[in-house]
């Protein structure tokens, strides 16, 4: 009896992992609703060369909000604790020569990053926030989609480009700078990053 009762336990043991690895691999980004507006967009050309790197990030060009300088990190192939399936992350970068702060400043962000979906017009992603400072410039990375399910959707991959982007909501900056920062409304910056297996070519549209 202790022996079928041992057997029934490791059964539902193994059940659970193999229900919760499952969940995590099936996980798809959420609809960021018409009103998500990115300060950036990133297009990313013959995004099949970039997946020939493997899990080797590729980051973006800088561009300029609320006062400094960042940058998108785009890592194409990367494992997910507990999944087996890689994802297709992203994190927000901030650039250390645009903070022209002390070493104990930080500065805090609220952002949304996110993937475009040629398909029905939408960004798909989620809300993050980060403390930067001067020996931590990258966020954590965000798992928006699947590459299994990326490379099979005409929608976030349309004729081998991906459109990645970020709305950058809130940024504090510790201890508080003696200006506030003023942010105008101005149309997104838009970088096209074209892949040559010998190479990048980037071209910047404001």
């Amino acid at each position: 009896m202790q022996l079928n009762l041992l057997m029934a336990q490791t059964s539902f043991f193994f059940l659970s992992c193999n229900l919760f690895v499952a969940l995590v691999q099936i996980s798809a980004p959420a609809p960021l609703g018409k009103t998500h507006d990115p300060c950036f967009k990133w297009k990313i050309h013959d995004f099949s060369v970039l997946l020939e790197r493997g899990a080797i990030p590729t980051n973006s060009a800088l561009f300029h909000s609320f006062g400094h300088k960042w940058f998108l990190r785009v890592t194409p192939s990367h494992t997910k604790s507990f999944a087996v399936a890689p994802y297709v992350a992203l994190s927000l970068g901030l650039s250390v020569g645009s903070l022209d702060l002390e070493p104990d400043y930080t500065v805090e962000a609220m952002f949304v990053l996110a993937i475009y979906n040629h398909s029905n017009g939408l960004n798909y992603g989620s809300e993050a926030s980060y403390m930067f400072h001067i020996n931590n410039t990258n966020s954590m990375l965000e798992h928006l989609i699947p590459l299994k399910e990326l490379l099979k959707s005409p929608g976030f991959l349309a004729g081998d480009c991906c459109v990645f982007g970020v709305e950058i909501l809130k940024v504090d900056v510790f201890p508080h700078e003696k200006e506030a920062v003023v942010v105008q409304k101005k149309a997104p910056t838009v970088q096209n990053l074209f892949i040559q297996k010998n190479g990048f070519v980037t071209r910047n549209c404001t």
